[in-house]
């Protein structure tokens, strides 16, 4: 799964700069690996169709073929990311409160805004995954104390 790369790079990253691996950036990389099984739901859920006729058996895929709607199986993948920013919220210190809130700010209106407008143009997608990377940003400048 490619989240498991993105974690790794986060923690190779953090470590090469710091020299450690800390509870923080554990928090973090747990947390966001989350949100990102959530962003591969939502890019799945765009080709669902096509997936499907191929026989490429995705998460969205399975639950589609098992008379789960297409709505839901996005709000799946939104679902995922929204726990994920709860739970970094109420883990992470103070300081990352910015990040997480405005992230998740633009998460929900990636969600709410294009719920059911954007099939083909992917959209929501880039917006939601920007609400992410302003929190993983928000989170690195934190941890490295660039944070206001």
């Amino acid at each position: 799964m490619w989240e498991t790369g993105v974690i790794a790079a986060l923690f190779c990253g953090y470590y090469a700069m710091k020299g450690t691996i800390d509870f923080p950036i554990m928090q973090t990389a747990a947390g966001l690996f989350i949100a990102l099984a959530g962003v591969k739901v939502l890019d799945g859920w765009y080709d669902v169709a096509t997936d499907s006729k191929i026989s490429k058996m995705t998460l969205p895929v399975f639950l589609h073929s098992k008379g789960v709607g297409l709505e839901p199986i996005r709000d799946l993948g939104y679902g995922l990311i929204y726990v994920t920013m709860m739970l970094l919220l109420a883990q992470l210190p103070p300081p990352f409160y910015p990040g997480i809130i405005g992230g998740s700010l633009i998460v929900v209106f990636s969600h709410l805004y294009y719920r059911g407008r954007d099939m083909e143009k992917r959209l929501g997608l880039t917006v939601g995954g920007f609400g992410l990377l302003t929190f993983i940003f928000w989170a690195i400048f934190t941890i490295l104390g660039f944070s206001m």
